[in-house]
């Protein structure tokens, strides 16, 4: 299978690509996004606020996207997991599982916490929140949280730093019973922590059913959350994976067929400028 690359992205030094090269049938690397081939797959980062991302993802690009991994890498002092999207923001089909990954998690499986909605953590992403709705983070989370009614609501800003993001994530997750963003890791981190979780955005927890806010203070656990949890493992992989090639045969089995696998939603980004 013919493979695209954008060389800004993956530079023929990056340590992956050896391990690509011999998976792939062909790759070509492309230097302007303009000149990637709609019927061939592409691999991209993971980032909304590209203009060729949204655009990709407005007209249904065969894509791998890659991004930082949803959950685990706070058990690291480096980026360990790398997460993929196949054909979309997000994988959010549950698919049938060749065999139990989560051991390589090396995380535990949280039992589900939460009996009454009474604490909301509205969760805004500083870097994303425009590209999903032409707001603000500010305005989108002062808009949201009004729809609680009752409920101890926070906001929680992201912290431009990581290690002092860690510092806080888990005292908030505690207090929290729903945890509200815009397809946000901490959703993922949320729900694997054992609570509630509305994604306004696409996101890996719409697998177990899209949450929608007019039923916020409903407690009970999705009945798909177990099986979420090796969707998560099948949605995320080690660096050695990645650089071994591991990852790209690994996905193949899961979600079959890159340029025929359907995510089963599409986009509207509107107003989109290059």
């Amino acid at each position: 299978m013919p493979v695209q690359i954008l060389s800004q992205e993956f530079p023929a030094d990056h340590p992956w690509l050896p391990a690509w090269y011999k998976h792939f049938d062909h790759i070509h690397a492309v230097d302007d996004w303009r000149q990637v081939s709609s019927d061939q797959l592409v691999i991209a980062g993971s980032d909304v606020r590209s203009w060729y991302v949204r655009h990709w993802l407005n007209r249904g690009q065969p894509a791998l996207y890659i991004g930082r991994g949803y959950v685990g890498n706070h058990t690291a002092k480096h980026r360990w997991l790398w997460r993929v999207s196949v054909n979309g923001w997000a994988n959010t089909r549950l698919m049938p599982v060749p065999y139990s990954r989560w051991a390589v998690m090396n995380l535990p499986r949280h039992p589900w916490k939460v009996q009454q909605v009474k604490n909301v953590l509205v969760a805004p992403s500083k870097l994303t929140s425009f590209s999903w709705c032409h707001q603000s983070p500010e305005q989108w989370a002062e808009h949201v949280s009004t729809q609680f009614p009752g409920a101890n609501v926070r906001i929680r800003y992201k912290a431009r730093k990581p290690w002092q993001r860690w510092q806080t994530l888990w005292a908030d997750l505690d207090w929290a019973d729903l945890v509200v963003a815009q397809s946000s890791a901490i959703t993922c981190e949320a729900f694997w922590y054992g609570k509630k979780v509305i994604s306004t955005e696409p996101c890996t927890t719409w697998a177990c059913g899209d949450q929608h806010i007019e039923d916020w203070q409903d407690p009970a656990e999705p009945q798909l959350r177990d099986a979420w949890h090796e969707h998560l493992a099948w949605s995320q992989y080690t660096v050695e994976e990645w650089t071994s090639g591991e990852a790209l045969r690994l996905i193949e089995r899961y979600t079959g067929n890159a340029l025929t696998y359907d995510p089963g939603h599409s986009y509207n980004f509107t107003a989109i400028e290059q």
